[in-house]
Formats: structure tokens, sequence, C-alpha cells
């Protein structure tokens, strides 16, 4: 396996040296004419022939240790680019894990907005629900104040006109007292004339004088009632004019300053994504703007 490795590097780099097989330890034979008889080789026998050592000036050794130099070095760079590729694998994973919590973070951020959202969305639902309400029955009020209003004003020119009918029937009356009073005989004329005026005549004029003072006096309190009824209903209806004042200036400020709210959270939770390629392509939520 390593010396298939180191083949495929060698190959990769470009080298020319290729894979040599180990030579064999002895030496091709030479004819028994040349080889030199020895003391233990029997006569008429075969020589016995021993391994061929290389020595330090042999071509072929000088040859296996520049190769074995080179494979050496070799393996020095292929082990140094492999240490290299570890450590930027180990790089990459710790940015990976960095990326990943950041992500992490991003999304519990985006849904730790969300439901901000989610709740200001309600509690604007609810808001805009209970504003239609009140608005409803401000809108009610309004209608019945209206109708009560406009009761109050026929009331007041019924009273006004019944006021003028009354005025009328005391001048009427006033009118008519004074009539029967310079009609009637004086004191003195009739102390003189007693005897001539009967009893029954001055008893039905006393009557009728005793009578029609009473029903002055009947009106006249009949009018400072309607009267007093007139002022009270006029100042009832101030009132209500004041309390729809009040109401209307309420309703309207309370809208502004819950719109004013809105847009001031609005504009304080905009979202802006920015892209930091140095960092990893690395999303970074800064605001939010998610808002209607």
């Amino acid at each position: 396996m390593s010396e298939t490795l180191l083949g495929s590097s060698i190959s990769k780099a470009g080298m020319p040296f290729k894979f040599f097989s180990k030579k064999s330890s002895q030496s091709p034979k030479q004819p028994s004419q040349f080889v030199p008889s020895t003391p233990n080789m029997p006569i008429g026998g075969k020589p016995v022939i021993s391994p061929v050592t290389p020595t330090l000036m042999d071509a072929s050794f000088k040859g296996e240790r520049r190769r074995a130099a080179v494979l050496e070095q070799q393996l020095r760079e292929v082990s140094l680019t492999a240490s290299k590729a570890y450590d930027t694998i180990d790089d990459l994973k710790l940015k990976n894990e960095s990326l990943q919590e950041q992500v992490d973070q991003q999304k519990l951020l985006i849904e730790s907005f969300n439901k901000q959202i989610d709740d200001l969305k309600n509690e604007k639902i609810q808001f805009k629900k209970l504003q239609d309400d009140e608005i409803k029955e401000k809108m009610v009020e309004k209608s019945k104040d209206h109708e009560e209003i406009s009761n109050l004003r026929h009331e007041k020119d019924m009273m006004a006109i019944e006021n003028e009918s009354l005025r009328d029937e005391i001048q009427k009356l006033k009118t008519m007292y004074n009539d029967m009073s310079r009609s009637m005989t004086p004191r003195e004329e009739i102390d003189t004339t007693r005897d001539e005026i009967s009893p029954s005549r001055e008893n039905e004029y006393r009557q009728i004088i005793t009578m029609l003072e009473d029903k002055i006096r009947e009106l006249e309190q009949l009018l400072q009632s309607k009267t007093n009824n007139y002022e009270k209903s006029i100042s009832t209806l101030q009132s209500s004019m004041s309390v729809l004042n009040d109401s209307k200036m309420f309703l309207n400020k309370r809208f502004h300053s819950t719109t004013e709210d809105i847009s001031m959270y609005k504009e304080s939770t905009e979202m802006n994504l920015t892209l930091n390629k140095d960092e990893g392509d690395t999303f970074v939520v800064t605001n939010l703007s998610f808002l209607p």
C-alpha cells in the first residue's frame, strides 16, 4: 500500500523514476576457465561463487542511494503536503462549526423576531378590536346623545310655544281682570249705594276675582317651572356636547399615540441582511422590518 501511494505521488510529481525490483544477490555465472581456483574448490568440480556485495565505489549502489534519497525527499514532501491538508481540514472544520453556531444563533434570533412580530400583530389585532368596540360604543352613545339632543331641542321649541301661549293667556287674564276691575263699582260708590247691589252679585264678583287671582298665580308658577326645566335642558345639552367633544379628543389622541408607537417600533426593528464573504458567507441580522 505504501509502495502504491509512493508510486502515485512520484507519478503526480512528474518524476521519471520507476519502482525497481531487487537484483539477485548472485552475479551471472562466468565460465569456469575465468574463475580462479580456491582452496575450497575441489579439483575438477564447479567453483563456489560467493554473493556479489556492492561496495561504496560501485555505480549501482550509488544509483540506489541516489534513488533512495530522492524517494526520501519525495516522502517528506508528501508527508508535509498531507500535514498541510490535515491542518486545512481542521481549519475548515472549525470554520464550519463556527458558521453552524452562527446559523443556529441567527435561527434563534429570527425565531425571537418572529415571535415578537406575532405578539405585536396579536396586540395590534386586540387593540384594533378594542378600538372598534370603543368606537361602536361611542357611536351608540353619540347616536343616543344626538337623539336626546334632538328631543331636548324639540322640547325646547314646544316649551317656547307653550310659554308664549301662557304669556298670552296671562295677558288675557290680566286684561280681563282689569276690565272687570274697571267695570266694578268703586268702594265709595258701593258704600253709598250698598242697597242698590244685591249680596249674591257681590259674592259672584268676589269669587270671579279670587278665581282669576288663583289662575294667575298658577300660571306664573307653571311659567316658572317651565323656565327652570328649559334652563335645565339647556345645561344638559351643554354637558352632552362637552362629553362628546372630550370623547372625540380622547379617541383622536389615543389613535395618534398608538400609530406613533407602532411607527417607532417598526423603525427600530427593520431587518437588513448583510453578506460577509470573508467570514464564509455568513448572514448577520442587524435590523428587522417585517411589520406591515
